[in-house]
């Protein structure tokens, strides 16, 4: 019996671009460039009316653990969601490449400060003993 998990990329406030904390894919079946996974990312405004701006959100990989060598994943990046919306929540399929060990969400935030409440998880079938 396959068991799936969901990894919390991210569960943050955001009022600015910021990179969450990177999460290592050993011990799960990943099925690099084989197998689709799924992610979600949920966008709530926190803020009052006054406070504009959006953010879109992606998941980068790499190989290592260094910053600088995270690069975007193909077909892993959320639509916009708007300071203006109530809330927003998506679903995306994608899969990730042979040479990704770790994943992180990276946010990006433009046309403003908004403040809203983002959690990005990915799921992922979790190896047998």
């Amino acid at each position: 019996m396959s068991l799936i998990y969901g990894l919390n990329l991210v569960k943050a406030k955001y009022t600015a671009t910021a990179t969450a904390n990177q999460v290592a894919l050993a011990g799960y079946f990943a099925s690099p460039g084989t197998r689709s996974v799924f992610a979600t990312q949920s966008v709530v405004n926190c803020a009052v009316s006054t406070d504009v701006g959006n953010i879109t959100g992606k998941l980068q990989g790499s190989a290592t653990t260094v910053a600088t060598d995270f690069a975007d994943i193909t077909g892993a990046a959320f639509t916009t969601a708007n300071s203006s919306d109530t809330a927003a929540f998506e679903q995306i399929e994608f899969a990730i490449p042979a040479s990704v060990a770790n994943l992180r969400y990276v946010g990006t935030v433009a046309g403003g400060t908004p403040n809203l409440g983002v959690s990005a998880t990915v799921f992922l079938v979790k190896r047998s003993s």
